[in-house]
């Protein structure tokens, strides 16, 4: 086989042709699924497999009536588990349009990889997907995504809805319980989200509620202010702040920017410590501060 050194700018210009395709088959909220097509695909998957084709076929609204159907043919310790079993049709997009672009526009070069070609129909065809040996539990698209900056997200309700009532909420990404979405940002206690244990989760609250009511409702004080900058381009801004978090409880509190996604952390630190680089040797696990070396 030839090694494929580097693209053509031909090959190159043709990205954004795929994009489309795949942002299109990945945002399919087209219902109801036709069958028909849909049988045909998955009994050519179980022929590239080298197995027989399956005699039925189950049709489900969404994952999570999948996940249950599929742990009553092959119960597992967790029905949870049956998401690492399933295939993810229209949700496979962002793997299966590399290997269409290099079926399609590098063929020449890349060879054995046609079998994958039925998973790249069966992704503009439907939603997830079980195999068993006789029977294909298949589900129905979304019936809506919302998406902010290419991900999932949306402030009042789920960013992606099934017909069945199932669904995600999301805030720039990040799955989120409900009730953290659909309550308004003024009913959100600043209090219980710095009890929230999960960082991603209480980085999109307090970007919900916004810094300056969190720096308000907890008092804080500022003890040190540290700007680590490793080139022109890429600072962050850190603060060791004195809070208020009720009944008379204070702690110290470690903010952060985080350049890459435009938001701050915010996460608490061991109370003695005094500085920046205190807290930042604490929170690393080391004896005393080390200069990062990069920026993320």
């Amino acid at each position: 086989m030839k090694k494929l050194e580097a693209l053509t700018q031909e090959q190159i210009n043709k990205f954004p042709v795929y994009v489309e395709k795949w942002l299109k088959i990945g945002l399919n909220t087209t219902n109801p699924l036709n069958k028909p097509k849909i049988e045909e695909c998955l009994n050519e998957v179980y022929k590239t497999a080298g197995l027989t084709s399956p005699k039925d076929f189950m049709y489900l609204q969404s994952p999570l009536q999948g996940c249950i159907e599929a742990n009553k043919l092959c119960k597992l310790n967790d029905i949870k588990d049956q998401i690492y079993q399933a295939g993810y049709g229209l949700q496979d997009a962002g793997w299966l349009s590399f290997y269409d672009f290099f079926i399609n526009e590098c063929f020449e070069v890349v060879k054995n990889i046609n079998q994958i070609k039925p998973l790249i129909k069966l992704a503009s065809l439907c939603g997830w997907w079980w195999p068993f040996k006789n029977l294909v539990i298949v589900t129905e698209n979304p019936i809506f995504i919302s998406l902010k900056n290419g991900v999932l997200h949306n402030d009042n309700e789920m960013a992606i809805k099934y017909s069945d009532g199932f669904g995600v909420y999301a805030l720039n990404g990040i799955r989120m319980p409900a009730h953290y979405v659909i309550t308004p940002s003024i009913e959100l206690s600043v209090i219980d989200i710095m009890k929230e244990s999960n960082v991603d989760i209480r980085r999109e609250l307090l970007r919900k509620v916004g810094l300056t009511r969190f720096i308000k409702e907890t008092n804080a004080k500022i003890l040190d202010t540290l700007t680590i900058q490793l080139n022109h381009k890429s600072s962050c801004v850190y603060q060791l702040l004195d809070v208020n978090l009720g009944n008379n409880i204070n702690a110290r509190v470690l903010k952060m920017d985080n350049p890459s996604i435009d938001a701050v952390h915010v996460e608490g630190v061991e109370d003695n410590c005094e500085t920046i680089k205190e807290a930042l040797a604490w929170r690393n696990g080391f004896e005393k501060y080390e200069p990062p070396i990069t920026l993320t």
